[in-house]
């Protein structure tokens, strides 16, 4: 008889944690699901930058375009400035050496 009851406590007490164990991982499942989205959602919102920004780098490089904004004051202190931060931007376009997938 004893030895009924402890089987019994035994069986609960490990079902018990069998249990939260298949919760806990089920959970950190869920999670990690949620974050490979989050990273993929990302990436691809980076590669869209990167994609501009290597397309406007070709635009602001255009000596023409440079020069004819150059003579108009208002406009080539604007011009100026959208092409500053474009230099800081071009800083982060990722390489072709680079993976971020």
């Amino acid at each position: 008889m004893t030895l009924n009851v402890i089987l019994w406590i035994l069986t609960i007490f490990f079902g018990g944690w069998a249990i939260v164990a298949t919760i806990i991982i089920s959970k950190q499942i869920s999670r990690e699901d949620h974050l490979i989205d989050i990273t993929n959602r990302t990436v691809a919102d980076l590669e869209e930058i990167d994609r501009l920004i290597k397309s406007s780098e070709q635009v602001f490089d255009n000596p023409k375009l440079q020069e004819a904004f150059a003579h108009d004051d208002e406009v080539g202190n604007y011009f100026k400035n959208l092409k500053d931060m474009q230099d800081i931007l071009y800083k982060y376009v990722v390489g072709d050496e680079q993976d971020i997938g």
